[in-house]
């Protein structure tokens, strides 16, 4: 699940760019990259129709240059920009690793909303009415043919170049979607946020890397 979520903020990859489509996405990338600080809340939904599942959940991502916390289904990940420490509460189970030796779901919170310059072709996708906010829909298609995404859709708030929603279209029509809440950008944090307390913890199973 959390690797899903990393996917959609994150992925890396080659591209052709509709102009158009890029012109809006640098737009942006570059509101967001003059924040040092970043507090959301998102709806996460996973939806598969003709097999009957339908899921929704809320999250939340905290981020702060290179460290981020991000809490979705049960799953709590707690980057302190050396270390990523993954909180299964069911499980009663904490992962440690250093980022270096991290998987291939843990991109650096630098590289939020810039996932779209590689990998994908882009092209201008229909508008929506949201009350008084325009959203615009960038369609990118991953270059790669044996991706198992089919499409993403991405809706950009053209007024305050703000992502308002994100859909991801597998090969095998299930849909995860992530819908921001609320953004709060350059937010204020307690200097203690992204350390992990290990005291908190000392019932759990720790498994070090």
């Amino acid at each position: 699940m959390i690797r899903i979520l990393f996917i959609l903020f994150f992925v890396h990859c080659t591209a052709q760019e509709n102009s158009r489509a890029k012109t809006l996405l640098d737009k942006v990338s570059n509101t967001h990259q003059q924040y040092t600080t970043m507090d959301i809340e998102f709806n996460y939904g996973l939806f598969n129709r003709s097999e009957g599942v339908e899921q929704r959940e809320n999250g939340v991502l905290k981020v702060n240059e290179n460290k981020f916390i991000l809490e979705v289904m049960g799953i709590k990940q707690i980057n302190d920009g050396n270390l990523l420490y993954t909180i299964i509460d069911e499980n009663e189970e904490v992962t440690i690793q250093p980022i270096e030796n991290a998987d291939s779901m843990t991109i650096q919170p630098n590289d939020l909303f810039e996932f779209y310059k590689e990998g994908y072709t882009l092209n201008w996708d229909i508008t929506q009415r949201l009350g008084n906010k325009t959203i615009q829909y960038i369609k990118l298609i991953p270059v790669d043919s044996e991706s198992q995404t089919s499409h993403l859709l991405l809706g950009v708030d053209t007024s305050s170049y703000h992502i308002h929603k994100l859909i991801e279209v597998g090969k095998n029509k299930t849909e995860t979607t992530i819908t921001l809440k609320s953004f709060i950008p350059n937010a204020t944090f307690g200097p203690y946020l992204f350390i992990f307390d290990e005291k908190k913890y000392s019932s759990y199973y720790i498994d070090r890397y």
